[in-house]
């Protein structure tokens, strides 16, 4: 689901991502993801649009939002 408010954005992932962890290691498998492959491939789609758009996120199954920030080329969570 995408929210638009005051020129802001913010993405609420669902279960494409089950923590934050996963912002960074897109290919780690939660045995709820049901076809692996097709998960870590939705999880990185999802973060290079977050990024594209400068978007805040939020993980269903982790309190709060974040941000999408990169240090020598990897994707980590940023708390908002």
């Amino acid at each position: 689901m995408v929210v638009n408010s005051g020129g802001e954005k913010a993405f609420i992932m669902g279960d494409v991502f089950h923590g934050p962890a996963q912002v960074t290691e897109t290919d780690w498998v939660f045995h709820y993801d049901m076809d692996p492959d097709k998960a870590g491939e939705t999880r990185r789609a999802m973060l290079d649009r977050a990024e594209l758009e400068n978007a805040a996120i939020a993980i269903c199954h982790h309190s709060g939002f974040g941000r999408v920030i990169k240090e020598s080329g990897r994707r980590y969570w940023q708390a908002l």
